[in-house]
């Protein structure tokens, strides 16, 4: 009865855990903007950037835009590598690495969770 317990409790704490950093964010860029609009697992409603304004990488947490990830949930940064080129990367509780798009002549509305990204 006690193993029984035991193991019904590390499961839910393994729950938790996961759900903890899970997040779900929509991500939208267009040739002079990127916003990302929190959905669910943010202390944060919106962030937008104009991609002009990109001189060092942006970190972004649950707690919003950041460059201390101490007590973060999840990290990830975003940074210009061009003029129209940008790279999402995954530093802290994310499943995926890194994601390249293009901003110019280009528009994007896209899904970003702890798992990766998808169209929308």
């Amino acid at each position: 009865m006690k193993k029984q317990l035991l193991i019904a409790l590390l499961f839910i704490s393994s729950l938790g855990f996961a759900q903890e950093h899970s997040f779900k964010i929509q991500f939208k860029n267009t040739e002079n903007t990127i916003r990302m609009i929190c959905l669910d697992n943010c202390e944060w409603f919106e962030i937008e950037f104009k991609t002009s304004d990109f001189n060092t990488p942006k970190f972004i947490s649950n707690q919003g835009e950041s460059d201390d990830s101490t007590n973060a949930q999840y990290l990830f940064s975003l940074e210009k590598i061009d003029d129209e080129k940008f790279v999402l990367k995954g530093l802290q509780n994310t499943e995926w690495k890194e994601y390249e798009f293009k901003t110019k002549g280009f528009w994007a509305n896209f899904l970003l969770t702890d798992k990766g990204l998808k169209n929308l």
